[in-house]
């Protein structure tokens, strides 16, 4: 799969990296051993650099799908550069989001009923999903081995000549 070195974020094939190394479970690799040594001292100064990792997740698990909101995700993985490695398991989940499985590890993205249905709590975090809906956004809840990572909060824009469409509808 491909990946990206966080410290130079060349994009390099796994099997070709030349160094790895673990921080907080997550495995990162690298193009080169210096890349790796600047990486060992302070790895959080190169992580707080990278992309979340809800969104790493969320560009994982939509890869699969077709919906919109899915596209939504992709494009903006794209604009960031993100590698989306292959899953093992998808299933759309109509109405409600999807799950995937990647590197043996469960990862949900979808509604309030999926995460109900899955016996995932978000409801403490109810006060931050109303306040990005109540300013126009469709909330997607994130999800990984049962514990709640975050939330994808996607908007749509409105098209330059969207007030004219609507002037003509009401002529008709």
């Amino acid at each position: 799969m491909k990946v990206t070195d966080p410290v130079c974020k060349m994009v390099i094939d796994d099997k070709d990296a030349v160094a790895t190394s673990t921080y907080k479970g997550i495995t990162y690799y690298f193009c080169s051993k210096a890349c790796k040594e600047d990486f060992d001292k302070n790895p959080e100064s190169f992580i707080s650099r990278m992309p979340k990792m809800e969104e790493m997740i969320a560009a994982i698990a939509e890869k699969g799908s077709e919906h919109p909101l899915a596209e939504a995700i992709i494009k903006r993985a794209n604009m960031m550069g993100l590698s989306r490695p292959d899953y093992e398991t998808f299933e759309a989940i109509p109405g409600h989001g999807v799950m995937v499985v990647y590197e043996g590890k469960e990862i949900l993205i979808g509604n309030r009923r999926l995460m109900k249905d899955r016996g995932i709590p978000y409801e403490n975090k109810e006060a931050i999903i109303s306040d990005l809906e109540e300013k126009g956004n469709t909330v997607m809840i994130v999800a990984r081995e049962k514990k709640l990572m975050g939330f994808i909060a996607v908007a749509d824009t409105l098209k330059e000549n969207a007030g004219d469409v609507i002037k003509g509808l009401k002529t008709l």
